[in-house]
């Protein structure tokens, strides 16, 4: 079985280009949980922020294996030519 490493290639970006795209999620939904903290203070801000930061500490993993998966993609493909 051949690997068609042009094929490769564009499914290693698009899997980038979805990692970018986390990350640019990951950074408005900071953005929003600043402007939250500014604007409202209360005690259910405190689950809210270990909510949130739950969720970028999620997007910022997923966005790290994308690119890890990206990588190991291209290294194989690479190494199958």
């Amino acid at each position: 079985m051949s690997i068609n490493v042009l094929q490769a290639n564009n499914q290693a970006r698009q899997l980038r280009e979805q990692a970018a795209a986390l990350r640019g999620i990951q950074s408005t939904l900071a953005l929003h949980q600043r402007n939250l903290n500014v604007h409202w203070r209360g005690e259910e801000m405190i689950p809210t922020n270990e909510a949130i930061e739950q969720k970028l500490k999620n997007l910022a993993s997923v966005a790290s294996e994308l690119d890890s998966i990206s990588n190991d993609i291209v290294k194989v493909a690479e190494a199958c030519q």
